[in-house]
């Protein structure tokens, strides 16, 4: 089964802007540093952009919003299809833009930090249209186990 277990959006810096799981709950400050390094080394080293990184059974894809100075990182069980990360990963960017847009062109101008909190309710559009399939066939699974 095709699905994501969490979202992050991540200042290239490696300060978490934002995170949402539907299972488990990993350090998003640890983690985000953690991404942002391994972005950075293989930039220093040369490598184009990481794309996809795959850790134990989990497998993880980045989308770079360069524009912004951000990138976006799905994850999900390794056996999730790629060209199902590849579609949901541009839905995510696509949903994070039109909702976010003026707020980011607006703190490239003025060079201030982001307040996370401002982008809170982006946990709303992932659940309604983005992670929706994913929570129903969660609690479809559920039901037929009890």
């Amino acid at each position: 089964m095709d699905k994501i277990t969490e979202c992050w959006i991540i200042e290239n810096s490696g300060v978490c802007l934002f995170n949402h799981s539907i299972e488990s709950k990993i350090d998003e400050i640890l983690f985000s540093g953690f991404l942002s390094g391994i972005r950075t080394f293989l930039e220093e080293i040369g490598e184009k952009k990481l794309e996809k990184l795959e850790l134990g059974n989990s497998k993880l894809i980045f989308y770079n919003l360069d524009k912004y100075g951000l990138f976006i990182v799905l994850k999900s069980p390794k056996k999730t299809k790629d060209k199902f990360l590849e579609k949901k990963i541009i839905e995510v960017q696509h949903s994070f833009i039109n909702l976010f847009e003026d707020h980011l062109i607006e703190h490239q101008k003025k060079g201030f930090p982001f307040n996370t909190d401002d982008f809170k309710d982006f946990r709303i559009e992932l659940e309604e249209n983005i992670f929706k399939e994913n929570i129903e066939k969660n609690i479809s699974s559920w039901l037929k186990s009890i």
